[in-house]
């Protein structure tokens, strides 16, 4: 939940300049807004001590919840969830675990990555324009990483095809077009 903000609590790769600020809004929810320019973006990735502090170890359970919205669902670019450092996300994650929805589509999917290698549920939402949407992962430890969209089970991909590695909470915003977007 985002009750602040600090922008040097993360690493933050960008193109040019953003807004950020805590939105009047019930849960925390922190407003993201990029310039107007075409692929202009933010990728933002929790830092300082923090770092690659996520891990879908055997037996050791794991929850991620996120809610967020964008202003306009086609022409723009949003991945958030898990995975190792990166400092260019759009163009490939080598391994993680999140949810994205791709310039030109307003729906979402469920990827899990590893090496490289991806294993994907498609379409699990098709997103309205500043519509919040609550996104969850389960990994249950021995199986299965289990997503939802808002509260209803959408699949699951097995363990085999999940990541094993050091990653790290993330988030990243792109414009489709020359006009700012809104990530919140």
């Amino acid at each position: 939940d985002f009750s602040t903000w600090l922008a040097s609590d993360w690493v933050i790769t960008e193109d040019a300049t953003f807004a950020a600020a805590i939105a009047d809004a019930v849960g925390g929810v922190l407003t993201v807004t990029n310039d107007a320019a075409d692929n202009n973006h933010v990728y933002a990735q929790l830092g300082l001590g923090a770092g690659e502090s996520f891990i879908l170890a055997a037996n050791k359970p794991l929850w991620f919840s996120t809610r967020m919205a964008i202003n306009e669902v086609i022409q723009s670019d949003w991945i958030a969830g898990l995975w190792v450092t990166d400092t260019d996300p759009i163009t490939a994650i080598t391994d993680g675990v999140y949810f994205r929805k791709d310039d030109g589509a307003a729906t979402v999917d469920f990827i899990s990555v590893v090496g490289s290698a991806a294993t994907s549920l498609q379409d699990v939402k098709t997103l309205v324009n500043a519509t919040m949407t609550r996104f969850e992962f389960y990994w249950d430890g021995l199986e299965y990483i289990t997503a939802w969209v808002d509260g209803a089970k959408v699949g699951r991909i097995a363990a085999a095809a999940r990541p094993t590695g050091e990653l790290r909470l993330s988030w990243v915003i792109q414009n489709g077009e020359a006009v700012a977007k809104v990530l919140s």
